[in-house]
């Protein structure tokens, strides 16, 4: 079996990069956050990467859903126990449109959570601000 690893990156060469894929992973983080019962040190937040990037995990929420950011797929996914399912490109969308798309699926798909909703016109550095701030 060939050994394989990931290349050495540069991390001033994409830092841009690095910056979108943390933001649209803290609104995975936050969902987890708004659904699970907190765990002491916050265990339940954790996201382990996968081989095409980084799922929720099954979060039960009266009904179980589930959200990946498919870094492969430049993807953002969301499966609903009894069939929803969303996919939404990565590509040219901010951080609010995508926030915005998920929280649209999840509540028309029956899940009711205490997510902050998205203020209309808000920089997407604000809402990812009040995201965090939020409990």
């Amino acid at each position: 079996m060939a050994d394989q690893r990931f290349p050495a990156l540069d991390p001033t060469a994409i830092f841009t990069t690095r910056e979108a894929v943390h933001a649209y992973a803290q609104i995975l983080g936050r969902w987890r956050f708004s659904c699970l019962p907190r765990c002491e040190h916050w265990l339940q937040l954790g996201i382990v990467p996968s081989v095409r990037g980084l799922p929720s995990g099954v979060i039960q929420a009266g009904i179980d859903f589930e959200l990946e950011l498919d870094l492969v797929g430049d993807k953002f996914l969301g499966s609903v126990a009894g069939g929803g399912e969303m996919s939404e490109s990565l590509a040219g969308r901010s951080v609010s449109e995508l926030a915005s798309s998920v929280q649209e699926f999840l509540p028309d798909s029956g899940i009711v959570l205490p997510y902050r909703s998205l203020p209309e016109n808000s920089n997407p550095g604000d809402f990812l601000v009040n995201l965090l701030n939020t409990a």
